[in-house]
């Protein structure tokens, strides 16, 4: 008896001690099929296909705090992810980040235009990374025609 309450005590314990990846998580949404984002997030409020190749979905207000996701699917896989924080206010891009499974690179961006807008590209294991903080919106994309983006997204 006393074996088991230590055993469901260690176990308890490890599960409250794990960390779950963030609802709009980047990782958890990049090269998933539709499917698998529709089962996270939900029924999107548009899905329509633009091409053979191509397939939209967007959710608003996917977190319960007013986040529209925008996804592209690029043979049935996401591809392209556009955040859309409608309340922050003022734009807080560490917490956007944070909000999304990301902290703010470390290295300068590869471009910035007047607006204040961001890029990084390459960003780690992503083809790039755009911040806006005009509109709110952050930007993270996989090059998926790319062998090289293929293999990292296949894994």
């Amino acid at each position: 008896m006393r074996s088991s309450i230590l055993f469901a005590t260690f176990f308890f314990l490890a599960a409250c001690g794990r960390e779950e990846a963030p609802l709009l998580a980047v990782h958890q949404i990049l090269n998933k099929t539709g499917a698998t984002l529709k089962e996270r997030l939900g029924e999107p409020d548009f899905d329509f296909a633009r091409s053979d190749k191509v397939t939209t979905l967007q959710w608003r207000d996917a977190d319960g705090d007013s986040t529209w996701v925008y996804v592209d699917l690029l043979h049935g896989n996401a591809s392209y992810v556009t955040y859309t924080f409608k309340k922050m206010d003022p734009f807080d891009t560490a917490e956007a980040l944070r909000r999304i499974g990301l902290s703010v690179p470390e290295q300068e961006p590869e471009q910035v235009w007047e607006n204040g807008s961001k890029r990084w590209k390459p960003f780690g294991q992503y083809h790039r990374l755009v911040v806006n903080p005009v509109t709110k919106l952050v930007t993270v994309s996989l090059d998926i025609e790319s062998g090289a983006q293929r293999e990292i997204a296949e894994k």
